[in-house]
C-alpha cells in the first residue's frame, strides 16, 4: 500500500483557451458562437452529405465504415466529403466575418 502513495503520478493541468482555470463568459459566448455558425453551415449540405461528414468527423470513421453503414461504395464516400467540404469552404468565403472566415 505504501508503494502506491509514493508513486508520483504525472498530471497535467488544462485550461480553456484564455490561459486560465476558468471560463469566462465571454469565452463561453465564443464557444456558443463557433458551435452555432458550424450547425448554420453544416445545415446548408445536403442531408446524406451532412450525415457522412458528421460519421467522419464527429465519430471519426474511416471511409469503409461509412460506406459499410450506409451501403454506398467507398469511393462516393471520398466523392461527398470532397464535395461538402469544398462546399462548405466557398460558404465560408462567401461570408464576411465569423469564426470560420479567418481559417480560409
Amino acid at each position: 500500500m505504501d508503494i502506491f502513495r509514493k508513486k508520483q503520478i504525472d498530471t497535467t493541468e488544462f485550461s480553456d483557451a484564455t490561459g486560465g482555470g476558468t471560463l469566462t463568459p465571454e469565452v463561453i459566448y465564443l464557444q456558443k458562437e463557433k458551435y452555432r455558425q458550424l450547425e448554420n453551415l453544416l445545415a446548408t449540405l445536403k442531408k446524406e452529405e451532412r450525415i457522412i461528414v458528421l460519421l467522419k468527423y464527429t465519430n471519426d470513421l474511416s471511409y469503409e465504415e461509412i460506406g459499410n453503414i450506409l451501403d454506398i461504395p467507398v469511393h462516393t464516400v471520398a466523392n461527398k466529403i470532397h464535395r461538402a467540404k469544398n462546399q462548405l469552404r466557398k460558404k465560408v468565403q462567401q461570408e464576411k466575418g465569423g469564426y470560420f472566415h479567418e481559417m480560409f
